[in-house]
């Protein structure tokens, strides 16, 4: 793995983290600050999902052989 493959691959397990804790903040909020907390959740699920898909494919057929999905 590449420092590029390396650096992609902590930015999706952090952003992933933030939205786990973005999540749980929106369900421990007051109503009107819940729906601030779930935005910001869905805007760092948006980004996993761009980070994800800036994945080589050389990366993902990697990950899948590793998981037992290649």
């Amino acid at each position: 793995m590449n420092d590029r493959e390396m650096e992609l691959e902590d930015l999706i397990t952090s952003r992933s983290g933030d939205v786990l804790r973005l999540k749980a903040k929106a369900d421990a909020a007051m109503p009107e600050m819940a729906k601030v907390w779930r935005d910001e959740a869905r805007r760092a699920a948006a980004d996993v999902a761009r980070l994800v898909a800036m994945r080589s494919p050389e990366a993902v057929r990697r990950l899948e052989r590793e998981r037992g999905l290649g």
